[in-house]
């Protein structure tokens, strides 16, 4: 793109600027809506320089963010933590409201969840920090209320689960503005849309979790203290622990708290160690099987397939003992003389290098016993004579008038070709058709 291009559109070079949400770029940049985010730090700007990379960020005003950054701005999934200020976009946040989700240039922008501090938890989509689409409004004061008056944080969510599920409020919403309950007309979101954005939601905001309380964090540095306000050393990961959950830290730290005295807990452990077990069953198997086991069942497919494999060993090595006693019949006519065939072998039976070397042989022998054969028969058929047939080795019939005509023709063959070589190499060069130089 020219200078004369970008007339109009922005200076150049780019200079620092801010841009915001960049919602602006197509009416500033008409041809390259991009080259209006050039030298901002927007995470969709040209050569922004960096990939997306974790962050543990404490701001001035109390703000908390973990998650992942681009170019230092929160972008694709963290978890945010308002402070005094304000911050994703939000209007009017309250100090200590949680988002958890997705980020886009630094704003709460597709799936989340924003948890009030007044007990209000709304899920589902944003657009720039506001609520926008499909989601469902949760009031948690009935419990908060139970909680404050002494209850037992378990005996208290028994007592308001269900006034709590009978005040959800789903919907469509518009910029924060709700707009109508689930509508089947298609006009606003339908009921079955509503669910499926919440199921999806609950995988979104299980990664957004992911990059919390790391121990190299500044949230969990400046954050995690003791009563006296200094850093509380971090001994393993994670460092947080919900409610009556203590217990089930590794280490000494969970040695610390007793398991708790409620038979649910007790048999969801029971639960968990029984699965355990079983996992760990089906990888890691008893030496001495049980018959009728998974591992019985192996053992035999798998004495099957050696037995298959020993015989046929055994059929490859009874064949080469025959060639190989073939060949030494043929040699011995020859005057020649070759390793006797093996009659037995040892238990072990032949290895690899001793089949090999006697194939090895055993070819050696067949081309030398041809080559020999093709020499005699062309002296006879050149000096004119007629060679007596050789005996054949016992348990072998003659050659069968089509072999011993198809032979004929081959010999002819090899004695044309000769004799037109030896013409070529007789004939005169042609002459030179270039003119000499």
């Amino acid at each position: 793109m020219s200078r004369s291009e970008n007339a109009g559109m922005d200076s150049w070079p780019p200079q620092p600027k801010k841009v915001g949400r960049g919602l602006n770029a197509p009416s500033k940049s008409p041809k390259d809506p991009q080259f209006h985010l050039a030298g901002s730090n927007h995470p969709y700007a040209p050569f922004t320089g960096n990939a997306l990379k974790w962050e543990s960020n404490v701001y001035d005003d109390g703000t908390t963010f973990e998650g992942l950054t681009r170019e230092g701005i929160p972008h694709g999934k963290g978890v945010l933590v308002l402070g005094n200020g304000t911050g994703g976009g939000f209007n009017q946040p309250g100090r200590g409201d949680r988002y958890e989700g997705e980020f886009a240039a630094g704003f709460a922008h597709g799936l989340g969840v924003y948890t009030a501090i007044d007990g209000q938890v709304y899920r589902g989509e944003f657009m720039y920090g506001r609520r926008h689409g499909c989601g469902s409004v949760t009031s948690m004061a009935p419990y908060q209320q139970r909680l404050e008056e002494g209850v037992e944080p378990t005996k208290a969510w028994e007592q308001s689960r269900d006034e709590i599920d009978e005040k959800v409020k789903y919907g469509t919403w518009n910029k924060d503005y709700f707009l109508s309950k689930p509508d089947g007309s298609g006009r606003f979101c339908h009921a079955a849309e509503i669910k499926g954005v919440l199921q999806e939601l609950e995988s979104v905001v299980t990664r957004a979790r992911h990059f919390q309380f790391k121990p190299d964090g500044e949230v969990t540095f400046m954050m995690a203290q003791d009563a006296v306000g200094l850093p509380a050393p971090v001994m393993q990961d994670p460092i947080h622990y919900p409610h009556g959950t203590k217990f089930m830290a590794p280490g000494p730290m969970g040695q610390c708290f007793p398991i708790p005295d409620d038979e649910d807990i007790k048999r969801q452990m029971v639960l968990t160690a029984e699965n355990q077990r079983k996992i760990y069953r089906m990888y890691n198997f008893d030496y001495v099987t049980k018959p009728g086991s998974d591992m019985a069942k192996a053992e035999k497919l798998w004495a099957k397939r050696q037995r298959k494999l020993a015989a046929r060993r055994a059929r490859n090595r009874h064949l080469q003992q025959l060639r190989l006693r073939r060949q030494q019949r043929q040699a011995a006519r020859r005057g020649e003389r070759l390793p006797q065939a093996v009659e037995s072998e040892d238990e072990s039976g032949p290895d690899d290098e001793d089949l090999y070397a006697f194939t090895s042989l055993a070819d050696s022998a067949d081309q030398a016993a041809t080559s020999s054969q093709e020499a005699q028969q062309q002296e006879g058929s050149s000096a004119g004579q007629t060679q007596p047939s050789l005996r054949q080795p016992g348990g072998f019939g003659g050659p069968t008038a089509f072999a011993s005509l198809t032979l004929g023709m081959n010999h002819a063959v090899v004695q044309l070709n000769r004799a037109f070589q030896q013409m070529a190499v007789r004939a005169q060069h042609r002459r030179c058709l270039t003119r000499p130089s």
